[in-house]
């Protein structure tokens, strides 16, 4: 069955038809008829008042759906996530992203990984508790389509801090990291792939200089005149963010703002903790 009234004509110029199970069933013209899946029809056009009747000589089989794969799975079959599925065996993480979720998960390819200073993928390796902390950066509960992120300041990790999201004419970014291939299914959740492994800021600490304070609103014209910095992603702290170099902005409501700035420096990206922006 399908919906609406399709006569024999309709038929016979369509390739497929989408049936109410689901799936498409295929349409195929020879010179012995018109057939539909592996039946043909043998009588066309009985009109009723809610519809139309098109007679065949077969019980049409819907195909079994193939079983989606999971998460471990997908990334597996795609085949250039071999760094990133060493490090979450290596944290014991594999069971987490093979269970039920749902997971989205920002993937960072081999070509991100080795993208890193020398040494640091091996240092990581020998360090699976912060491996484990950068790898949950990467992951957010639930099913978060490539949409669902677009619409969002920031997204709450698994690793428990906040990612932050920032669309530009150049894509969508979370993180220093941009979005390059979306919305790839599977059973337990959505995986996005990523160029740049992201590194979950450190916990910020009282000890930390306050760079200004003032009342809300407080405008705030931030600047990096070092000449080596090539890219600059800013994170006010407040779910904002700017791939500005000397970004202005605005803090409207009351709070300490931890402030970062991640810089690109001889073709490698570097964290830079810059203090607090106290708003009373």
């Amino acid at each position: 069955m399908a919906k609406g009234r399709l006569t024999a004509e309709d038929v016979a110029n369509m390739s497929n038809i989408t049936t109410l199970e689901g799936q498409k069933l295929p349409v195929n013209v020879t010179d012995q008829g018109v057939f539909v899946g592996n039946a043909m029809i043998t009588m066309a056009d009985i009109n009723a008042s809610n519809g139309v009747i098109h007679v065949i000589d077969t019980v049409l089989i819907p195909p079994e759906k193939p079983q989606q794969k999971d998460i471990i799975e997908t990334a597996t079959d795609a085949g250039n996530f071999t760094t990133l599925l060493a490090a979450i065996n290596a944290t014991n993480l594999t069971d987490t992203l093979k269970g039920k979720g749902p997971f989205t998960v920002f993937a960072p390819t081999d070509e991100a990984f080795a993208a890193l200073p020398n040494g640091t993928i091996e240092a990581l390796l020998n360090d699976t508790s912060a491996l484990k902390k950068i790898l949950l950066y990467h992951v957010a509960k639930g099913r978060l389509t490539a949409e669902d992120v677009a619409n969002m300041s920031n997204i709450t990790t698994l690793e428990g801090q906040k990612l932050p999201v920032n669309v530009t004419d150049q894509g969508v970014f979370v993180g220093n990291a941009t979005i390059t291939m979306v919305d790839i299914n599977a059973s337990n959740g959505v995986i996005h792939v990523i160029d740049t492994v992201l590194i979950p800021p450190k916990k910020q600490s009282q000890e930390n200089k306050i760079l200004c304070s003032g009342k809300a609103p407080l405008r705030i014209q931030f600047l990096d005149r070092n000449a080596r910095h090539t890219d600059w992603y800013w994170d006010f702290g407040d779910g904002k963010a700017s791939r500005s170099q000397n970004p202005s902005h605005v803090y409207n409501t009351p709070g300490k703002y931890p402030v970062k700035l991640t810089v690109k420096m001889s073709g490698h990206y570097t964290k830079i903790v810059a203090g607090y922006i106290v708003v009373r």
